[in-house]
Order: structure tokens, then sequence, then C-alpha cells
């Protein structure tokens, strides 16, 4: 045949003779007579394999020039990431091919490079919006300026301007001494309170008695152990009750606390002290209209308790910083009938311009007034009486007996005198109408 003819191959008309119903690779066949659904067809060089069925989601190994195998996604191992499951992870498990820089702004600064190999952390600092410093005393009271967001963003001062009496502008100590030391600084501001130490009178202090010696003390009137000895024990007069008395004492002090106590050396013992009253007004004293008055003793102990009128009612608020009485405008005035020499202050206007003048008082006492006998008590009057000035219980006799008192005598009203005419030269006193001057003098203080 010649030229290009087509050859018409009837399937049925076709015989394969040699084949046995499989064609072989080198004809361009698989080798294979059949295949499971999911198989993976490969090469072994002269025939064509095909792999087992893998389950849903693994993946497929290759087995160099063997067969290839399925694994599980979490056995794999690519470089050196320990799970990469995307082909994607593959090329850089471990870390990013750039590193990155992370950064923070606005109203902070924060910064860090990241490539994932490692966790990475540094500083955040918020950003500066106010000026550093320490703010606020006890004269001074921090003003504080805050942004929407919480931070402070100024701090200036105002100083501190007292416009009620609760507190005193100097802080004053008060203390007890005696037979125990006490101190405390008060402003008035707030309670006040601290340790009370008692006074020491026993200086050999320690723990005394045992199985063979004796504590013997020594009791002050007020129940204060202020010594203590020990006394070896008589072993033949008290072997049989040597942990114990055999007559049970009674142990107590009085004075200015009452406390007792039954005692045979069996046991420790122990009784409730009570302080001795010396106060019968008991309660709460003081108000914004009360003064309280308060009179201790020698040992530290509030005898008594008053109040006082304090600064008259709707005048106290008039002072314009009470630190101290002499800023009120008004002082309440109250009387008294009591029996007793009160002092009479003066006001001291030598000392101050701004208006406000301190109260002195006789140091010597001597210048007091009594409410009940309505007397006034001075020591000594100097410069001219008006009015009616006091009496003496002593006289001055005139008369011309001829005898009586020397020329120069002093008369301080302790002593009567008598003053005769014949001996300060009086005139003459014979004749009709006689006439002369008497050279009478009498000068000096008077005396109450």
């Amino acid at each position: 045949m010649s030229g290009n003819p087509i050859l018409d191959v009837v399937e049925s008309n076709l015989t394969l003779s040699g084949i046995g119903g499989t064609l072989p690779v080198n004809k361009g066949g698989t080798g294979a007579t059949s295949t499971a659904a999911g198989a993976i067809v490969y090469s072994t060089a002269s025939t064509y394999g095909l792999s087992g069925v893998g389950a849903v989601g693994q993946v497929l190994l290759s087995g160099g020039t063997g067969a290839p195998t399925w694994a599980s996604q979490s056995t794999l191992t690519v470089g050196s990431a320990t799970s990469a499951t995307t082909a994607t992870n593959a090329t850089n498990a471990t870390k990013l091919a750039t590193a990155r820089t992370i950064s923070i702004t606005g109203d902070g600064t924060w910064s860090t490079t990241f490539d994932g190999s490692v966790n990475v952390s540094s500083a955040f600092t918020l950003a500066q919006v106010a000026t550093a410093g320490t703010f606020g005393s006890a004269s001074l009271i921090p003003v504080i300026t805050v942004d929407n967001k919480g931070r402070v963003t100024g701090v200036s001062t105002s100083s501190v301007t007292a416009s009620t009496a609760n507190s005193l502008s100097t802080a004053r100590n008060i203390s007890a001494t005696g037979d125990a030391s006490w101190s405390v600084s008060f402003n008035g501001s707030q309670n006040a309170s601290s340790d009370l130490i008692l006074t020491t009178v026993n200086a050999n202090a320690g723990t005394f008695g045992s199985s063979t010696l004796i504590p013997q003390f020594t009791v002050d009137a007020k129940g204060r152990v202020t010594s203590v000895t020990q006394v070896p024990i008589t072993t033949a007069a008290i072997a049989d009750t040597a942990n114990q008395l055999t007559n049970t004492r009674t142990i107590s002090a009085t004075g200015d606390a009452a406390w007792s106590v039954s005692f045979n050396g069996s046991a420790n013992v122990s009784g409730t002290l009570t302080l001795t009253s010396v106060n019968s007004n008991v309660g709460s004293f003081g108000s914004a209209s009360a003064i309280p008055v308060i009179t201790v003793d020698a040992k530290g102990r509030i005898t008594a308790v008053s109040t006082q009128t304090s600064i008259a009612a709707n005048t106290a608020n008039t002072a314009t910083t009470a630190t101290t009485a002499t800023n009120a405008t008004n002082v309440a005035i109250t009387t008294s009938t009591a029996s007793s020499e009160f002092k009479i202050p003066f006001a001291n206007t030598t000392v101050s311009t701004t208006g406000n003048y301190g109260l002195l008082q006789d140091s010597t006492a001597t210048f007091t007034y009594n409410p009940s006998t309505n007397t006034l008590t001075v020591g000594t009057v100097s410069g001219t009486l008006d009015g009616s000035a006091a009496q003496t219980s002593q006289s001055v006799t005139f008369n011309n007996a001829g005898t009586g008192a020397a020329s120069g005598t002093t008369f301080n009203g302790s002593t009567a005198r008598t003053i005769s005419y014949n001996t300060i030269g009086a005139p003459s006193t014979t004749g009709t109408n006689a006439t002369g001057t008497w050279n009478i003098s009498v000068t000096g203080n008077s005396v109450s």
C-alpha cells in the first residue's frame, strides 16, 4: 500500500496472542490486572507497582527506590521542625527567614526584635506626662490633675488653712510622773495613746524561790514589791510541806489600790488590782462650748473634773484662725459666789500691733478678789487716792498734854500714835483769841 492508508480495527475481530489478558509495561501497559481505590501507582523500574491505601489525613512518604508508605502527620520531621503540618512550614519551621521588629508608640514606647526562634521580652516605658517629685506635707496639701486615662498629669501644692479649732497649731506634750511615767503628744486632731511605765522601785528583778529557798518580799503602802531576798528552807521544820505552805496566806495591797490573793505555794495565783477611787465625778467632759477643768494630784491621778464655759455661743465661730483663745472675737463672762481668792488678770497692751493682747496675772497672788465676801485685796497702793480709802484699825491722837511722839515719827497704821502740840511747836494758847500756826505734817502712803 502506498500513501496514507486508514486501518479500521474492530475489537471483536482483534486477537492478542502471547499477552494473556494483561498488557505489560513494555507494551505500554501497567502490568496489573486490577487496582484498589486510593492506591498510588509507582515505578519499580521494570514494572508499575500499586501502594497500599492510606487512612484519612495521612501523608505519603517516599521509600526511595522502594515502595512509598503512608504515615501520620504527627510523625513527620521536616528539617528541624518538630511538627510540620503543611508544606509551607517546612522551609523555615524553627524561625522566620527575616527577623521582625515589633514596637508600640503613643502613651508608651516598647520595641523588640522577633524571629520566632525564642521567646522575647523588653521593658515598656510610659510616656512622660507630669513632673516627677514628692508632694504634700503637714502644712501642704497636694493638688492633683488626672486625665481621662487615669494618669496624673500635674501636681501642685496648697497651704493648709485651719478653719476650725479641731486641732492645735502646736502639738502639746501631756505627761504623768511619780509612781509611773507616761507621755503623749497631743494636738486634738485625734485620740492619742502611749504606754505607761511604772516607776522602778525594786532593783533586784528576777525569779525567786525554789525547793530550797523561800522568797521574802518587801511591799510598800502602794502594794508594790520594793525588794526581794531568799531565805534557805529549814528542812526539819517544813520537810512534810516543801511544795506548799502549811497555812494558806492572804497577800494583799492597800493604799492607792486594793489587791488580794490567797496563796499556799502550790500553784500560781492572780487577782484583780483595783485602783482606789479619787474622783467621784465620773463621765465624759468637754464640748464645743465647755472646757474640761481637771485637777491632778502629785501621783498623776485625776481627782476632780468639771467644765468651764468657753467662748460665748455664736461667737467662737468668728475666730478667723482658732489656734489660741486670743483669736476669738468674744469671751464668755460668768458669775461666781465661791469663797476663794481669785487672781485678777491684766491685758498686756505693749506686745502686739495685730489687735491680739495676752493676759497676765500677779505671780505673788497679792492682787485678788473674793466674790463671796466682795473683798479686793492689794499689796501696795501708790499715788493719790480719790473717794473713800481703806481704813486702819489704829488711830492718831492729837493733844496738848506735853507728851507724845517725837517730831519725824512714822505712822504706818500698825501702832497707834499720840502727837503732842507742845512737842511739835504748837503756838501759844494763852491770852484772848490766841492765834498761830501749828507745824503738823502727816505724809506717807495709805495702808489697807
